[in-house]
């Protein structure tokens, strides 16, 4: 019987002259190692098709692979292509990478997802990845699993990893994160120190650095008696063009962690980060999935409804009549099908082809086995039969084979059948159609593409296995042009909070909905004016007034995220082209509040007076908190953290403008 992997390096030939990429020993030592590393096979356009085809042979090879170093590849550098699949949250560290006293005992995963989102990972970040460049971002966060107070959630750990354009960028980006934490003024800090970045050991080539920095005050709420510290332990990696930060936050009177964490994290940081989180270890014994979630992506890759008459889908369901039953397998021997504890079935037809799948879970990965078998014996007693039948079986030993490839035409009709094992589960994939010639190379193309189309789903199969399957939309990236979900702005925002009375000497205003011939702030930058902002959807304002003294808070809100994210960007725009006018001085503060905000001071060359500004989006609303007061240029710092304060104080009520909600 001849090898699917040969044939695989001729039909690279034979679309357009490409070698494989690897010989075949090299990718069964990769399938045997079940770890999913999706290596990048990219030598011109038909080696493209020949990687695509190659792939799920590697995701689905199962069990004693060998660990032969000469069949391993070479270990990723900078220095030489990386193979490693687009960056993931594999790439991620895992709960049994995150150290503290003792590695993986002591934080669990508490939440992954794509992005910066709202707040950032560490008190010191002055920009979020995308900001510096990143093109993809993923973050983890931790908990703390020997949490014994409801307010005290004990040390807090994150790591969030980018990927850039090039590794110029990721360096640029690596060396601007090390010196944001030589100026870093933590919300509330009265003190910052920071430590020196010492160079920490990895095991692949790029760098890694740790420094361990302590600011106080520690909240009263967490240290009632005034004498400990908050310690700030960062690691951070530089591989190619990726990017890991590894954040370490817990506070205490001493730090006691030798050696510091995130110094312990980083090796493992920095495996992840080139090679993969080996999520797709099979699954221990008697621990094998038992439902398939209803949403599972069974149909990807089917052909959209062109319209015609001749579309006839059957979505993925357990109702739908099973493929065996239904005739779908055109057996010439009788194919044994154990009883499955889970199925899921769509069949789809066309005017031109039929296409059909099923996914079946059985009790475990030997019946699942027996099933594949089955229908290896089945086939292979069609092809003793006839020369039209062409069946290879994919696996080194009768102990690891996973993928039974079917071919059959007659010269006027064709089908490809793709047979997978994973674990306890089957995926059967067929297609046919009337339109084959016949020839090899005719039968072997509409093989290619069966392949290539099971490519991702094949991967998800391989998540279901792990734990790791999430929801085709669980992560993905909200559109943020789609109209947002509140936009009706709560009366109960605290928009007053800590503003000063002055009495019979000023004004006191509680938050209201001013009517719309009410004038509230102006700000114009330079001759372009940023506030106020058109087609806002609801307002809500606070202020106050005094002798030399004016409190203002304007909350707003947009009908999308999008139209807020252009508000405050459209201020950064104008301040960077507005330093000063005549006798007026434009300052920008660069300091955290957690969210995307932009913080601003006006001054004056000939005279006292200094307004202090924050422009801050939670989700599609924006809050702008102003004052006023006698000042000068030297009080800019000191204005920025007070403006700070009242932001991060009503700046957590505003949760119900985020994607997440509250």
């Amino acid at each position: 019987m001849s090898d699917p992997i040969d044939k695989l390096t001729r039909l690279g030939d034979a679309l357009e002259g490409a070698p494989m990429p690897l010989p075949a020993s090299e990718i069964r030592a990769r399938g045997d190692r079940i770890r999913r590393r999706k290596h990048a096979l990219v030598a011109g356009a038909s080696a493209a098709v020949v990687a695509a085809v190659a792939v799920p042979v590697v995701a689905l090879t199962v069990g004693n692979g060998s660990d032969d170093p000469d069949n391993l590849a070479p270990q990723p550098s900078i220095t030489d292509p990386v193979p490693a699949a687009a960056l993931s949250v594999e790439n991620l560290i895992t709960a049994d990478d995150a150290a503290w006293n003792e590695v993986g005992t002591e934080f669990e995963v508490s939440e992954t997802y794509p992005g910066d989102g709202q707040a950032p990972p560490s008190p010191c970040f002055q920009s979020s990845f995308a900001g510096l460049g990143a093109e993809t971002v993923f973050q983890r966060d931790f908990r703390w699993k020997l949490q014994t107070s409801g307010t005290d959630i004990g040390p807090q750990l994150n790591e969030i990893i980018g990927e850039f354009a090039s590794p110029e960028d990721a360096l640029t980006a690596y060396n601007e994160i090390q010196g944001w934490y030589d100026d870093c003024r933590p919300p509330g800090a009265e003190r910052f120190e920071a430590g020196e970045f010492a160079p920490v050991p990895i095991p692949v080539d790029g760098q890694g650095a740790q420094m361990l920095a302590t600011y106080g005050p520690v909240d009263e709420e967490l240290d009632p008696f005034g004498d400990e510290g908050w310690f700030l332990d960062t690691g951070l990696v530089v591989s190619g063009d990726r990017v890991a930060v590894v954040t370490a936050l817990s506070h205490g009177q001493d730090y006691n962690g030798q050696p510091p964490p995130a110094a312990e994290m980083l090796p493992a940081a920095a495996e992840r980060l080139v090679r993969g989180n080996g999520v797709g270890d099979e699954p221990a014994e008697g621990d094998w999935p038992t439902t398939i979630p209803d949403d599972f992506p069974l149909d990807s890759g089917f052909p959209t409804d062109d319209g015609s008459s001749g579309f006839d889908p059957a979505d993925p369901s357990e109702d739908n009549e099973a493929l065996l039953p239904g005739g779908d397998l055109q057996e010439c021997q009788q194919i044994d099908n154990p009883d499955a504890v889970d199925r899921l079935t769509t069949r789809l037809t066309t005017n031109e082809s039929y296409y059909a799948r099923e996914l079946q879970l059985f009790a475990d990965d030997e019946e699942a086995r027996s099933y594949l078998d089955s229908i290896q014996d089945a086939y292979s007693a069609c092809e003793a039969e006839s020369p039209d039948y062409e069946v290879d079986f994919t696996g080194d030993s009768p102990d690891a084979p996973s993928r039974l490839d079917i071919r059959w035409s007659d010269g006027a009709g064709r089908q490809v059948i793709i047979v997978s094992q994973v674990g306890n589960s089957v995926l059967v994939a067929i297609e046919s159609d009337e339109s084959g010639s016949g020839a090899a190379g005719d039968i072997d193309r509409m093989w290619v593409g069966v392949a290539e189309g099971l490519a991702t789903l094949l991967d998800a199969v391989t998540d279901l296995q792990t734990g790791a399957y999430a929801s085709p939309t669980e992560g993905a990236d909200p559109n943020l042009d789609e109209p947002a979900g509140t936009t009706t702005i709560p009366d109960d925002i605290p928009l007053d909070v800590d503003m000063a009375d002055m009495g019979s000497d000023g004004e006191f205003h509680t938050p209201y909905r001013p009517d719309a011939t009410e004038t509230g702030l102006t700000v114009d930058l330079c001759g372009q004016s940023v506030w106020p902002v058109a087609d806002t959807v609801d307002r809500l304002w606070a202020w106050a007034t005094g002798p030399e003294y004016g409190d203002r808070r304007e909350l707003v809100t947009f009908a999308t995220v999008n139209e807020a994210v252009a508000a405050v960007e459209a201020i950064r725009v104008a301040l960077q082209d507005c330093s000063s006018e005549d006798s007026t001085v434009w300052t920008v503060t660069d300091i955290l509040t957690g969210y995307d905000s932009v913080t601003f001071s006006r001054t004056y060359t000939n005279g006292l007076g200094k307004d202090d500004f924050q422009a801050t989006r939670v989700g599609n609303a924006v809050l702008l908190v102003h004052r006023y007061g006698e000042g000068s240029i030297s009080g800019v710092e000191e204005g920025a953290q007070d403006r700070t304060d009242v932001t991060t104080a009503i700046a957590p009520s505003l949760c119900v403008f985020t994607v997440d909600g509250c």
